[in-house]
């Protein structure tokens, strides 16, 4: 009977072996907002954090479940903080980063809060605040930018799949117009506009990694965009190097074509700076949607490649 008891210890032992742990995923409250918050199941040292920005219609269980991030949060050990935007501040869920008030470091904005909630966070979570990334997609990725331009001295990477750079629209009826408008701002003055956000906190700058990934047939948000966000991050960047804009900081460029099935094929443009480091991946047949996710939505495309990898590989995650 005891060898028996053994026999069964060991078989559950290899059982749960086998199929593998699992991050755990909570939901809490903050300021009327609602966070989910995805733990992985290793103990020990501090983890990255990644803060995970939803889409218009979407939630943060979408953006979670689309994305497949959480089984990347086990596997790579990090957590995630997914915000959700709530139906009264925005009837269609999304963030509101078109407003002039939501393109501001601000404790009562929506970019506010988010930081409220990472710093709380922070003191109940084994959190590296020295690595510390935003991603988000379309509006989220938009509000992702908003984040990482004001608060360079919280977030270490961004990334902006399928969004929007900062300030290219300042108002509801700007920001339907400007997804699919040929001409645009010039990304001089946007570049100049985000600097005048960070530039109180460059002295304690972490931000020094940006990834764009955009799908070349997006009709929802175009191309162009990855493009402007590009541009609009070269100036910023030029400005933070000495608080001038005098090309002082230029990067190397380095473009790579990546073949891949079902001709989703990659374009990556990498411009390598003194202190900053961007990627830039354009997918041929990519919509609007976050590339190889999970089929919840027409939001995530599983047969392209996976943003996850190119995303957290980038991050050194």
């Amino acid at each position: 009977m005891k060898l028996m008891a053994i026999n069964c210890n060991l078989i559950i032992s290899l059982l749960i072996f086998s199929l593998g742990a699992f991050a755990s995923t909570k939901t809490i409250t903050l300021k009327n907002r609602t966070y989910k918050i995805v733990t992985p199941s290793h103990q020990g040292q501090n983890k990255p954090l990644l803060v995970l920005l939803h889409g218009c219609k979407q939630s943060a269980d979408v953006i979670i479940k689309g994305t497949g991030l959480d089984k990347e949060a086990e596997k790579r050990n990090f957590i995630i903080l997914a915000p959700e935007q709530g139906f009264y501040s925005n009837a269609d869920h999304c963030w509101n980063w078109f407003f002039p008030r939501q393109q501001m470091r601000h404790p009562q904005n929506e970019m506010g809060e988010i930081i409220s909630a990472i710093d709380l966070l922070s003191s109940h979570y084994p959190i590296d605040r020295g690595r510390i990334f935003v991603a988000g997609l379309s509006a989220g990725g938009a509000m992702a930018e908003n984040l990482t331009v004001c608060y360079p001295d919280y977030f270490t990477g961004l990334a902006v799949h399928s969004g929007i750079t900062f300030k290219v629209a300042e108002s509801t009826f700007e920001a339907q117009d400007v997804l699919t408008r040929q001409e645009q701002k010039d990304p001089e003055d946007l570049g100049r506009l985000a600097y005048k956000c960070a530039r109180p906190n460059k002295k304690n700058r972490r931000f020094s990694k940006s990834i764009i990934i955009h799908g070349l047939k997006d009709e929802r948000v175009l191309p162009l965009h990855a493009q402007l966000i590009s541009q609009t991050h070269q100036v910023l960047v030029d400005y933070m190097d000495d608080g001038q804009r005098n090309k002082s900081n230029t990067p190397i460029v380095k473009i790579e074509n990546i073949k891949w099935p079902l001709h989703y094929d990659i374009t990556k443009k990498s411009l390598i700076y003194s202190n900053f480091h961007e990627e830039m991946i354009l997918i041929n047949e990519l919509g609007h949607a976050w590339s190889g996710g999970l089929p919840v939505s027409r939001n995530f495309n599983p047969d392209s490649p996976s943003s996850n990898h190119l995303i957290l590989n980038f991050f050194k995650i």
